[in-house]
């Protein structure tokens, strides 16, 4: 993450209909704008086992899913380790009020803050031009207490 000014944390899990949809829309996001917007994805897995997970991020057995620039689903980003994300997605579910998956995340890594919760909307409205990134002050829906 080093020399990166954001970072989009994907919960997302191989059992999720919308989350198998939208994945390989947010691959080609990801691969058409994450060096110019400065931005890195880190995946965290709701899966229910770790080779669902590893199935999932690495296309095994999601291969209709496969978009450009990447051999897996999720493309080239980073992902948490099985047991953390486990750990973690619960803290963020309960930290940022998440109501179910997929969610996507937009943090700046400069200062630490939540800049969005609604970016998977943002980044379906914006797939291909980004207008607007990072959507700074954008709370479209987001509930947040």
């Amino acid at each position: 993450l080093q020399g990166k000014k954001y970072l989009l944390v994907y919960l997302s899990a191989s059992w999720c209909p919308p989350c198998r949809f939208f994945t390989p829309k947010l691959a080609a996001f990801y691969e058409t704008f994450h060096n110019s917007h400065n931005f890195e994805i880190v995946f965290v897995s709701q899966d229910r086992d770790e080779r669902s997970m590893q199935a999932y991020f690495h296309n095994q057995k999601y291969s209709k899913l496969a978009v450009r620039g990447g051999e897996g689903s999720h493309g080239d980003w980073l992902a948490v380790p099985y047991e953390q994300a486990k750990r973690l997605g619960v803290t963020l579910m309960q930290t940022y009020a998440i109501q179910g998956i997929p969610m996507l995340l937009l943090f700046d890594l400069e200062t630490g803050e939540l800049v969005t919760r609604n970016a998977r909307d943002l980044v379906a409205r914006n797939l291909d031009t980004a207008e607007g990134f990072p959507w700074a002050g954008n709370t479209d829906g987001e509930g947040l207490r």
